[in-house]
């Protein structure tokens, strides 16, 4: 193998390894995880919340649009990776039954900040004029078992 077959080969390697790495971020970011979690939590804990964690509901909303992630009738969470109270209220909730929105995405930045949410997990709905508001985990959980039960056909 010559030199330039060599430089190649490590080329192609280099070029493999960042685009894995480019898709680990890509994954984690759509799980809530950022550059902060990364530097608080560290890369093994920061993998481990984005693999057991919710689905970001504000990856790719523009904050902007942030109030857009709350509907009445609905529960939205909010959420910090890595939060060992949001961990452990994640299970409680119906698959499909809450929309859960990271306070590290510049979306959920956004929202968390006109709902003037200071600790997480935060629990939203839409009221019927129109305006966002705080509801305690026993509403959310009823409103997210509601939610569930009619909205999924796919429920055994």
């Amino acid at each position: 193998m010559g030199p330039l077959q060599r430089a190649l080969r490590a080329w192609g390697l280099l070029c493999g390894a960042a685009f894995a790495v480019l898709l680990l971020a890509l994954f984690c970011a759509s799980h809530g995880a950022s550059v902060t979690t990364l530097l608080e939590e560290g890369p093994t804990r920061t993998l481990a919340c984005s693999l057991t964690g919710p689905f970001d509901a504000s990856f790719l909303v523009a904050p902007e649009d942030a109030g857009s992630l709350v509907s009445e009738g609905a529960v939205t969470v909010l959420f910090r990776p890595g939060c060992p109270d949001c961990e452990a209220v994640e299970h409680l909730f119906p698959t499909a039954g809450a929309l859960w929105v990271s306070t590290r995405s510049p979306a959920g930045a956004a929202l968390t900040a006109s709902v003037g949410a200071t600790e997480v997990p935060a629990y939203l709905t839409r009221a019927t004029d129109g305006s966002i508001a705080s509801i305690t985990l026993d509403a959310a959980l009823s409103m997210a078992a509601e939610k569930s039960e009619g909205g999924n056909p796919c429920r055994m």
